[in-house]
């Protein structure tokens, strides 16, 4: 193979396709519209968590609605206890906005594990902040009805997590875990976008002829691997940028000096993205 020939092709290829609308849309917009996507559910999930509501409850067992109220004291949501004698008025205030809706809690809502809210539109209720509260309250009355003390209670209530760990007696790396994962994720990005404008850019060339005058000068093998080469520069600067602005926004929210990152982890999912990333654009630029 001439090396000469084939860095020459590289180049071409690099700085032909660096400016290319394609390769910058598809690079600057996916950043884009991931983070347009991560602000908008984060902002979603944090204005549904702060929403306030009012609701009305009906409490049969005479016992819930306190619990319920200290519970959901710190949160937006309000709690009103009204009779049972006045469901009907209660239907009618909910139904005219007095209410966002009202939970009737019975005894025999409790055994089963189903307690009714009402409300006019399911579709447009937001119940992230009430659900819990919800099943909180009737987890811890039903404990404190088998007669469980406090300790006992918070004793069985108390998270648990499964841990990995290895033969060895280490603690699995949690980068070893998730570094293969986004190096996986990064290649059929790159494959999917990077690798079909090679492909592209070969239909071109070989619909308008410029495959012959090319292969006049220089071998298929290495115009092929020249247009690698290229595509690879391309491919790596945009993963570059994708991971810097993932990155960007992720340590806002993750502490990355806790996470044992080193090269052990990062070189085999590296020389697993190249070695793919060539694989599967050599077999675009075949096709």
């Amino acid at each position: 193979m001439n090396l000469h020939n084939t860095a020459r092709v590289a180049r071409w290829e690099f700085f032909k396709n660096l400016k290319s609308p394609t390769f910058l849309i598809f690079t600057f917009l996916i950043p884009v519209i991931m983070l347009a996507g991560g602000l908008i559910g984060y902002f979603a999930g944090s204005s549904a968590a702060r929403e306030e509501q009012s609701i009305a409850v009906i409490d049969e067992t005479g016992e819930l609605f306190a619990l319920l109220e200290a519970h959901l004291a710190p949160t937006p949501v309000t709690v009103t206890e009204f009779p049972v004698e006045k469901r009907e008025q209660l239907a009618a205030q909910v139904g005219e906005g007095e209410f966002d809706g009202y939970i009737h809690l019975t005894t025999e809502a409790v055994e089963q594990g189903r307690v009714n809210y009402y409300v006019p539109d399911s579709r447009s209720q937001n119940t992230m902040v009430l659900g819990e509260g919800v099943r909180t309250v009737v987890t811890l009355y039903r404990m404190e009805k088998m007669g469980l003390t406090a300790a006992q209670i918070n004793a069985a209530t108390m998270p648990v997590t499964l841990q990995t760990r290895e033969l060895s007696g280490e603690e699995a790396s949690w980068a070893a875990l998730v570094v293969p994962l986004v190096f996986g994720i990064l290649l059929a990005f790159a494959t999917m976008f990077t690798g079909q404008v090679l492909m592209y850019g070969v239909i071109k060339e070989k619909r308008n002829r410029i495959v012959e005058i090319l292969l006049s000068s220089v071998s298929a093998f290495v115009l092929l691997m020249g247009k690698l080469l290229g595509f690879a520069a391309l491919g790596l600067i945009q993963i570059a940028i994708w991971l810097a602005v993932g990155l960007t926004v992720a340590v806002r929210f993750l502490d990355f000096r806790e996470i044992p990152l080193g090269f052990a982890e990062l070189a085999p999912s590296l020389l697993f993205f190249l070695g793919g990333y060539i694989l599967f654009s050599a077999m675009f630029a075949a096709l």
